[in-house]
């Protein structure tokens, strides 16, 4: 119960503080475009909503032994149709092509698959263990696996969901207990394949400009425009922030700051003391991420949870590390405060996975207490008369 109740803290701190955030950081985009202030705000609660209810499915309806069988499949199965319906019939934004429409509504399908490829990881990890599956069935399920992944980055060429995807991957191998031959080889060559990635296509190194944002070759106000204002915002920030609602990057000065570079809004409002308030809270939400990994009732679960928590955990510290230029622009949003819709409801489902293996966990340590209370108490034998063909007859009372 203890680490669940950390966690559900953590968690409602960092959920809090982004509607804060996203109300703060969303206000003047929303007065700019003709719109009333609230209305980001609104967005984002009616989401949250919606993640909630995701929540209390997971660990109400769907316990974990659930997603160990051929479900797992069927929900990867739909992330794939997802996928390829967003190839084409999706919108594009800012140069990609990564919303469907739905029922009037637009999300991001890649946002959900991270869930996913935990959980169908996870399940052929467990058939590994448990049928020992011959080489050409272990190759068929790497590749079903492989295949939609590799959709989603051809595409959406989303490098950034690519990368959050193999450590999800790497994540799953980890606390499944792989060799570490294995583990050291797929991180070398994912490192390589990131590299040459970059490298050979010209929009994403470009963004190595962050190394230097004032020489792009417009004084600053180029590719390197964003990270300069990013740092200005840190900067005016200070240790203890202009205050809630202050900031003047908002002011349409740095783009995006209500979503890639909130952390941003966050050091400029609250200074260096918010900022590392929220790197704790992190810190703390992986503590009982793993504590609940740990105390799972099954490596399933185990797997699933430890998986789960270091995808949110690796995200938000990649968002936070380009927020402040340790690293290029990937334009993934920091889970629960940047303002996203789908980006909400799907890191929330990972927190619904997390509870549920504690909730899990609760219930079988509930069962073990009342089999360890089982106690066998002796009476005294039964009159002879009663006994059968004249052998002593001993009955039994058991207490809970």
């Amino acid at each position: 119960m203890g680490p669940r109740l950390g966690f559900i803290i953590v968690t409602l701190m960092l959920f809090l503080l982004g509607m804060v955030i996203a109300y703060s950081a969303s206000s003047i985009f929303s007065l700019y475009y003709g719109t009333e202030p609230l209305r980001t705000l609104r967005n984002q609660l009616i989401f949250a909503a919606i993640g909630v209810a995701c929540i209390f499915l997971l660990v109400k309806l769907f316990p974990t032994y659930v997603w160990h069988s051929r479900f797992a499949w069927i929900v990867w199965g739909i992330m794939f149709a997802l996928i390829v319906a967003t190839a084409l019939y999706g919108t594009s934004e800012g140069g990609a092509q990564r919303w469907l429409p739905l029922f009037g509504f637009e999300f991001q399908p890649a946002e959900f698959v991270k869930p996913a490829l935990c959980v169908i990881s996870a399940h052929v990890m467990m058939e590994v263990r448990e049928n020992n599956l011959s080489i050409l069935q272990l190759l068929l399920r790497i590749g079903a696996i492989a295949i939609p992944v590799g959709v989603l980055y051809v595409s959406q060429s989303d490098l950034g969901t690519a990368v959050i995807c193999a450590i999800c991957v790497l994540a799953v191998l980890y606390f499944a207990g792989a060799p570490k031959g294995i583990f050291v080889a797929l991180v070398a060559f994912g490192a390589l394949a990131v590299y040459f990635s970059i490298v050979g296509t010209g929009y994403r190194s470009n963004r190595f400009v962050y190394l230097d944002p004032y020489n792009d070759g417009e004084g600053g106000y180029g590719l390197g425009y964003q990270t300069i204002r990013s740092l200005y915002a840190f900067a005016d920030g200070g240790i203890f922030g202009v205050g809630l609602g202050n900031s003047l990057e908002k002011y349409l000065y740095l783009p995006a700051i209500n979503t890639d570079y909130v952390f941003a809004a966050i050091g400029e409002e609250l200074g260096l003391v918010g900022c590392t308030f929220v790197i704790v809270l992190f810190i703390l939400f992986m503590y009982f991420g793993y504590r609940i990994a740990r105390e799972a009732s099954n490596e399933f679960a185990s797997i699933l949870a430890g998986s789960m928590t270091t995808t949110i955990v690796f995200q938000a510290f990649l968002n936070m590390g380009c927020a402040i230029s340790l690293f290029p622009m990937t334009g993934k949003p920091l889970p629960f405060i940047s303002v996203g819709g789908t980006s909400l409801v799907a890191t929330l489902i990972m927190v619904g996975f997390i509870l549920a293996v504690s909730w899990q966990a609760g219930k079988d340590q509930d069962y073990a207490a009342h089999r360890a209370d089982l106690r066998v108490i002796q009476r005294a034998d039964a009159d002879d008369a009663f006994s059968h063909q004249g052998k002593r007859n001993t009955t039994y009372r058991y207490r809970m």
